[in-house]
């Protein structure tokens, strides 16, 4: 993996390069049909000044996407697929997901940014990943999901914004490429290579809010007004002429910590629905909630790890209050301040 480019500048702004797209490698046979795009690492994803806990929270040390400790993608990753994340070397968090199909990148190569939130991107100094020749590159991809916020940066005119307007962009490989980003940050210009070009012709589409009441709200919000986007219940409605691909286009919650508006089980349950298609929790799907209740009763008839009709997500659970004032009552006593071994974390501990 891509190790942090970090230079400074004179206003203290960090010059960062984005991980290297993140895929299946060791089977080549896994057809990608999902790429999950965010908008750049965090200071904490490149692997810096993490604590002895960020360590076993993470799954390891050193870059990886979506690394701070407590931002949840990776934990509704492990509730989708069946880890959990502090017990899970990062390399298998990652097989994971990209066995199921699932690809992972960020829609900024470069850009310039003070501390890690993405409204301290400098815009004048975003290069775009080169997502056309990603998707031309890779047949079967047929959904763009966002977390949140890389969405909106997508919408920008020097980022995709034309892409969504037209339907038609133009792979720029030589044109974006990280021996210029140095250049292309610090507002200097290089030579273009239209003649690596291609070109990529897309139909964008959403889904309507009866086929995807989760996520409708945001997406629409987005990509509702864009020109070569259409509002439909499923794919086969769909219209598109010789050549073009159809997308879909997915906004989700974002799983960072600084998102404060969406709680770590709405958000876990929004990814698994609308992201990873799950009608219901996978069987094994521990829920907190239940899982307090049946220590105090054995017979609950909440708990279950096999009823199809008992289980559900632990942002539907009737007893999350119950053990969210638990959790804050026993959270001095039960969880050290300097772990030492993934078994002094409690697996739970995410979802606060």
């Amino acid at each position: 993996m891509t190790k942090k480019k970090r230079k400074f500048v004179s206003d203290g702004v960090d010059v960062l390069q984005s991980f290297a797209a993140l895929e299946a490698t060791k089977n080549k046979n896994i057809k990608v049909h999902t790429l999950i795009l965010g908008t750049m690492p965090s200071d904490k994803s490149f692997g810096n000044e993490l604590s002895r806990k960020d360590v076993i929270l993470r799954g390891g040390d050193g870059p990886q996407n979506y690394g701070h400790a407590r931002n949840s993608f990776w934990n509704i990753v492990g509730s989708a697929f069946g880890f959990q994340r502090h017990q899970t070397p990062y390399t298998k968090q990652t097989e994971a997901l990209t066995n199921q199909g699932y690809a992972v990148w960020d829609v900024l190569q470069a850009a310039q940014r003070k501390g890690s939130l993405d409204s301290n991107i400098v815009k004048e100094s975003q290069i775009p990943s080169d997502i056309p020749k990603f998707i031309l590159d890779h047949p079967d991809v047929d959904r763009l999901v966002f977390a949140a916020n890389s969405a909106e940066i997508f919408c920008q005119k020097q980022v995709w914004g034309d892409w969504l307007q037209t339907g038609v962009a133009t792979t720029s490989t030589a044109n974006r490429s990280s021996n210029h980003n140095d250049e292309a940050v610090h507002g200097k210009k290089h030579k273009n290579n239209n003649g690596n070009n291609k070109i990529v012709r897309a139909k964008f589409w959403i889904r309507n809010k009866e086929s995807n009441p989760d996520t409708f709200p945001r997406t629409n919000a987005i990509f509702g007004k864009k020109k070569s986007v259409v509002t439909l219940s499923n794919a086969d409605k769909v219209i598109a002429r010789d050549g073009e691909r159809i997308i879909e286009l997915i906004v989700m919650p974002s799983t960072s910590p600084a998102n404060a508006n969406n709680r770590p089980p709405e958000k876990e349950k929004h990814w698994h629905r609308a992201c990873y298609c799950l009608a219901e929790p996978i069987k094994g799907y521990l829920c907190p909630g239940c899982q307090i209740i049946q220590r105090k009763n054995e017979t609950s008839p909440y708990f279950s790890t096999s009823s199809h009709i008992e289980r559900h997500w632990f942002h539907d659970c009737p007893h999350r209050e119950e053990w969210k004032n638990a959790k804050k009552k026993g959270k001095k006593a039960k969880v050290p301040n300097n772990p030492v071994h993934p078994d002094d974390i409690d697996p739970f501990d995410w979802y606060m």
